[in-house]
């Protein structure tokens, strides 16, 4: 095995490669990277068990083969070396050598046939998108996701056609929060079973799907999922449990209705937490004619009041919520003008664009 890579080609791939990497590993082989050279391509392939990445790059290849390398060293090592170096590779007598320029490494290996395969079986749904609308999808909710491993069911985004409205749809809840996006449904997407896709898998996308374009292939069998763009491609497997009918905890009859600078809201509701240091503190909205009072109390009997000006005519009325949660619901909206729509101080309020849009989060209401 013999081979020469760009620098900046192997760079790239091995962040990707080692990302899925953790950095305590009680197996060697789930260290390391598997490295495959033919043709004109170097094959790499890194996995946890439940996730794994696959990648081809140009390379120079004298001679064929495979072997596995410690991940997370041979990245180090790549980083390292100047720009626009060409990097020689060279398997003798089970050791790897790493040559560039007047730098030698030699590395440890193990055999390619120790490598564990997640491979996705035939069977299941496959269909192409838009990579930054499935990114969306993905990435959109996740904000939501619980980190409880007790409900493991709410620890991913819930990937899954809504039939009655034709389309796809993704959603993320703990309990207190709620994220919902969805996108026109691939033709060849009917039929999809709905997955739970993990807070991992998910992230993963979100970082290196940003910024691709063009278009995904997604394949989504009962208990793994993959997509591939260009030359790379991530299999996961999926959480095995049933997402809750989320349908039922939107409000349908919130009828009090507010639009607001999502980035006045968001200053104000920074200034006034200053006075406490918790960071589920709860926020006080009192609603009134084309303005919105914000109060916080803390437990010394500090406190702190803003008003942000917005368009509303309704009743007088209040609502409480966790600073946190109210950030990151109007954060999910993209930014520009958001409608809050609320019924009471003890009904969950929903969040959408004021201007329309495929997105909505809710926020279950706290005293405050």
């Amino acid at each position: 095995m013999k081979f020469t890579v760009e620098r900046s080609v192997l760079t790239k791939a091995m962040t990707l490669a080692d990302s899925v990497i953790e950095a305590r590993n009680t197996v060697p082989i789930l260290s390391n990277a598997m490295l495959k050279a033919h043709g004109d391509r170097l094959r790499l392939t890194s996995t946890d068990l439940d996730i794994t990445i696959e990648q081809a790059v140009p390379a120079s290849v004298e001679a064929g083969g495979g072997v596995t390398v410690h991940s997370r060293t041979l990245a180090d090592i790549v980083k390292k070396l100047p720009d626009g170096a060409e990097i020689g590779f060279e398997l003798v007598d089970h050791r790897l050598t790493v040559k560039s320029g007047r730098s030698r490494f030699q590395l440890q290996t193990l055999p390619v046939e120790d490598f564990p395969d997640i491979s996705i079986s035939k069977e299941g749904v496959r269909f192409a998108m838009e990579a930054a609308a499935f990114r969306r999808l993905i990435a959109g909710p996740l904000y939501a996701a619980s980190t409880e491993e007790t409900r493991y069911y709410l620890n991913g985004v819930h990937l899954h056609c809504r039939e009655a409205h034709g389309d796809l749809a993704a959603c993320a809840t703990d309990g207190h929060q709620l994220a919902l996006y969805w996108d026109g449904r691939p033709e060849d997407a009917a039929g999809m079973p709905g997955v739970i896709v993990p807070r991992k898998t998910c992230g993963l996308f979100a970082k290196y799907l940003d910024g691709v374009k063009g278009e995904v292939e997604v394949k989504v069998s009962s208990s793994r999922m993959s997509v591939a763009w260009g030359e790379a491609s991530i299999t996961s497997k999926l959480i095995d449990g049933t997402f809750p009918d989320y349908e039922r905890v939107i409000p349908r009859g919130n009828q009090l209705v507010t639009d607001i600078s999502g980035e006045a809201m968001k200053a104000s509701v920074a200034r006034v937490i200053t006075v406490t240091e918790e960071k589920s503190s709860a926020v006080r909205l009192e609603l009134k004619p084309n303005v919105i009072e914000l109060h916080v109390n803390n437990h010394n009997g500090g406190a702190a009041t803003d008003v942000v000006d917005v368009t509303y005519d309704g009743p007088e009325t209040f609502v409480g919520f966790n600073a946190r949660y109210l950030t990151a619901a109007i954060d999910a909206m993209g930014g520009g003008i958001v409608r809050m729509a609320v019924a009471d101080a003890q009904a969950p309020a929903v969040f959408t664009p004021a201007n329309g849009g495929n997105c909505m989060a809710v926020v279950m209401p706290m005293r405050a």
